[in-house]
């Protein structure tokens, strides 16, 4: 014992690594024997799989660590403060105190963290961070969770005042796009090493979610798991009410996980729940998780449990919820293990008397499917367990790889189900445009239509009307001007622009936000026309009236652009400045661009800023041309 405790303390001391085989060897060797451990001996095993980033093991035996110590599952690890106490009998161990585990599950937790982050899970570190701090203190109340930046910064509140914890945590903030947060969190401590926190590598930076997604997890997750403590201290069985709670405020936790690009905090939150209700005496709640683990009816006492297993789920004889089934399935092919997703659908589903009640785990599973065996997926297909998702889904893939061939079948056998979708249509009509088809491509559009607008119980025609600028972003111009009946072409376009000046007005009658499309087909008018009276372009010439009705109908929507954001797009601007440069409308052109222009930070509208400063220039606006320029170097 004393040769293998000092093993593990050597190998953890190595920063190169490629001693964590020997090193879990030798620790489950000593959990087989039941033998004592020092403190140094387990922080060296945490430290030797950290430096082979061996991430999935560490938290394995953190997760085993907290069970059998703080949590009652199983015989208590003998934990010795020194390796000195090795030389002693084993009748005779004196045994680690309280405060010396507490320190110990501190570095523990400390390394499994930095190694999630050093991996990009930076999402199972913080889960982990706050499951830890639960088990081993005492409840320091409710965090208000009304803000819901508290439950993201409420863990390190608690008795959890390791330094190491500390950058680990405010390590993965930065990851989770936390940013404010985490700054907030190194302002007010005086010790944090902020060069230690804050690098994060480039490869895992594009990843990084929007801090909004993660404190809205954070939120559901301080939700659950103080549910998750209320149920473990009840005595009495769990009511089907509060499983169905339960079980939402589970899902609904591990899909905001998912959504914050982190699945492996889904699937420990997952785990965790289940092994913390197993010892219910419920059988609709605990057999269901037990199983769903592959626990079966006896307890696993091997130290190298599986978290994150690749063996599939043992689903026989349980009733389970779609919401928990798509959400592992989500988390798999996130981590882009789809192999186990569909091995764990398939296992659930073959158990099932009804396969239709898995609806959404369908769709789910379909991305796998697809990119596995189109034909197969397609041959598949069961109008019982089919919604309009189910062809949506599909049809996106077929259209991603360039299949428009195989979509009208899609969209026929969506028909024969009843599960026409607008989404859809717009899919089957892009087909229809994108096919070899010589002749009939309308009346096959119109009738694609018709088939949409009866599933919403409206006119053909005004379907067509109402919808109109999706259909032109799916068919092109030219057969979206013929669905409206704009059949001459040198009127459809005068056609289409007095359609979008409607819209916009009467969006501004009603209050209501102008969608962006006709708004942005009017910035655009200016390319349509010349003010050349030589007209070398071949475009039809304006004279100064219309001329001066262009510019005030692109002025129109601009100020119905800022409304709805839509001015802040560059690529909006950019089509506006350019019209007003060519209706000679420089001053407006440079009023325009000079309100875009904010006194400090960067602006990204290089355009339009490029053709205000022509216009400056012609205008001889030297004020407004020293602003432009300084703001476009400073902009880079």
């Amino acid at each position: 014992p004393i040769c293998r405790d000092l093993a593990l303390q050597a190998m953890g001391n190595v920063s190169r690594g490629g001693y964590s085989e020997e090193a879990r060897s030798m620790f489950g060797v000593i959990m087989e024997e039941g033998s004592p451990l020092s403190c140094d001996g387990l922080i060296g095993l945490m430290h030797t799989l950290e430096n082979d980033g061996n991430w999935k093991e560490s938290v394995q035996v953190l997760d085993r660590f907290m069970a059998s110590n703080f949590n009652g599952e199983g015989p208590k690890w003998r934990i010795v403060p020194n390796v000195v106490q090795l030389q002693k009998d084993s009748a005779n161990d004196e045994l680690a105190s309280e405060t010396e585990v507490n320190n110990v599950c501190e570095e523990m937790l400390a390394s499994v963290m930095r190694v999630c982050n050093n991996e990009g899970h930076f999402g199972l570190a913080a889960v982990l961070c706050t499951v830890t701090d639960k088990l081993c203190h005492e409840s320091n109340g409710c965090v208000n969770l009304t803000n819901g930046e508290d439950a993201v910064q409420g863990i390190l509140a608690s008795t959890l005042k390791s330094n190491s914890v500390f950058e680990a945590y405010t390590h993965s903030l930065y990851g989770l796009g936390c940013k404010r947060i985490a700054e907030r969190l190194i302002k007010e401590s005086d010790d944090a090493d902020i060069e230690k926190i804050v690098s994060i590598p480039k490869r895992m930076r594009q990843n990084i979610p929007k801090a909004e997604s993660w404190i809205q997890a954070a939120k559901s997750i301080e939700n659950l798991l103080e549910a998750k403590n209320a149920i473990q201290v009840e005595h009495k069985d769990l009511c089907p009410e509060s499983y169905f709670l339960f079980e939402r405020g589970l899902s609904r936790a591990m899909e905001y996980c998912n959504d914050s690009n982190q699945p492996s905090a889904a699937l420990y939150l997952f785990h965790n729940a289940a092994r913390t209700l197993r010892n219910k005496k419920d059988q609709h709640l605990t057999d269901r998780f037990k199983s769903f683990l592959g626990m079966g009816k006896q307890t696993n006492q091997n130290p190298r449990e599986e978290i994150f297993t690749d063996e599939a789920f043992d689903f026989s004889g349980i009733e389970f919820t779609d919401s928990i089934l798509v959400a592992i399935i989500n988390a798999y092919i996130k981590l882009g293990r789809p192999d186990q997703a569909l091995s764990t659908y398939n296992d659930a589903i073959s158990q099932l008397e009804s396969p239709n009640l898995m609806r959404q785990s369908s769709n789910s599973i379909l991305e796998v499917l697809l990119e596995i065996d189109v034909d197969q997926c397609v041959k598949s297909l069961d109008n019982r367990s089919s919604t309009p998702a189910t062809f949506i889904t599909i049809a996106k893939h077929l259209a991603a790889n360039g299949v428009w061939h195989e979509i009208g079948e899609i969209y026929n056998h969506a028909r024969r189900a009843g599960c026409v979708s607008e989404e859809l249509g717009f899919i089957a009509m892009q087909a229809v445009n994108e096919s070899e088809l010589a002749d009939g491509k309308i009346v096959v559009c119109r009738k694609i239509a018709e088939d949409v607008a009866n599933t919403i119980g409206i006119d053909k025609d005004e379907w067509i009307t109402s919808r109109y600028w999706e259909i032109k972003r799916y068919v092109g111009y030219h057969y979206a001007r013929l669905l409206m009946n704009w059949n001459d072409p040198s009127t459809s376009k005068k056609s289409e622009l007095v359609f979008a000046i409607k819209e916009m007005r009467s969006c501004s009658k009603q209050g209501t936000l102008t969608k962006n499309a006709p708004l942005m087909f009017i910035a655009q008018q200016g390319d349509l026309y010349s003010t050349d009276k030589k007209n070398a372009s071949g475009k039809k010439s304006l004279s100064d009236r219309e001329r001066r009705s262009v510019v005030n109908l692109i002025l129109e929507a601009c100020v119905e652009a800022d409304r709805s954001n839509l001015l802040q797009k560059h690529t909006f601007t950019a089509h506006v400045a350019r019209s007003l440069r060519k209706m000679n409308a420089n001053k407006e052109c440079i009023k325009i661009v000079r309100g875009l222009v904010a006194p400090f930070g960067k602006c990204h509208h290089q355009v339009a800023m490029e053709e205000a400063i022509y216009a400056a220039t012609e205008e001889r606006d030297y004020d407004s041309l020293e602003l432009l320029l300084n703001k476009f170097e400073e902009s880079g």
